[in-house]
Order: structure tokens, then C-alpha cells, then sequence
């Protein structure tokens, strides 16, 4: 006799089955909007430090391990419009990038005690325009172009 587990595999196959990847497709409607926020934190710290030359182990105990710390932020949000609609894709994109912030800090000491701490913002022109995503069937990509003359192209 097949136990129910083994069993419901069985059962369920033909239902799994019959959804295929072609079934599935992005249409957003024309003038339909979706956002995007994206954050990312990065934390690195040092635990344990071990030293070595020309193959020798070096004794660290009496130096001490310096204290190191590195952390990455991230964060992104953007907007997507879809101005105009294709038979198989969007056919015209509007992205507003409303927040590309990243923030990167570097602290430590010493094992003598100095310490020190390093910031070093990131920071995106795109923040703030609005670039055009335009199909072209010919080349079979999107063109990018920025809704406002006052983007940098590159």
C-alpha cells in the first residue's frame, strides 16, 4: 500500500504540470506604475587576525588584534511608468530615480588606542531625472534617453 506522502507527489504532478513558462507573461496595463526600493547593508567586522612571514607564524599576543569595522549602505527607489504598451513588452518606459543614496564607513583602533573613523557618501547624478526606455525592434533593446535635457548621456 502507497502512504499518503509518497502519494500526494503523484497527485499533484498534473497540476503542476500543466502551467508552463509560457503561460506566464509581464502586460502591465498603459499608464500602469510600479516602485522599486531596494536596501542593502554590508557589515564587515575584523574578529581574530593571525600573522605570518616568509611561512612563520609570528606571535601576535603581545601586539593585541586591532579593532576594525566596515559597514555599506545602500538604498534605491525608483518608479517605472509604462507609457506605451507593446504586443510583447512595454514599448516605452519612463524610470524616476527618486533615492540612490550609499553610504560607506570605515572605523577602528589601534591596539595602542588611536582610533579612527572614515565616511564616504556615494552619490548618483541620476538621483532625481527621469530616463526614457524606448524599445527598438531593430536592435532588439531598449534606447535610454532622458525625459529632461539637463541629463548627462554618459
Amino acid at each position: 500500500m502507497i502512504s499518503l506522502a509518497r502519494a500526494l507527489p503523484l497527485l499533484l504532478a498534473p497540476a503542476a504540470l500543466s502551467n508552463t513558462v509560457a503561460d506566464y507573461r509581464f502586460a502591465p496595463e498603459e499608464g500602469s506604475e510600479v516602485t522599486i526600493e531596494f536596501r542593502q547593508v554590508f557589515q564587515v567586522e575584523l574578529v581574530d587576525m593571525t600573522l605570518s612571514f616568509n611561512g612563520e607564524e609570528i606571535d601576535i599576543s603581545e601586539m593585541g588584534v586591532p579593532e576594525f569595522q566596515l559597514l555599506d549602505e545602500e538604498e534605491l527607489s525608483f518608479r517605472d511608468t509604462f507609457v506605451t504598451v507593446g504586443d510583447d513588452r512595454p514599448a516605452v518606459v519612463h524610470r524616476a530615480f527618486d533615492e540612490l543614496t550609499k553610504m560607506s564607513t570605515q572605523s577602528g583602533s589601534s591596539p595602542d588606542g588611536e582610533e579612527h573613523s572614515t565616511e564616504d557618501p556615494g552619490e548618483s547624478e541620476l538621483e532625481g531625472t527621469t530616463v526614457v526606455f524606448t524599445w527598438d525592434a531593430d536592435e532588439e533593446e531598449y534606447v535610454p534617453t532622458f525625459l529632461e535635457e539637463d541629463g548627462d548621456e554618459d
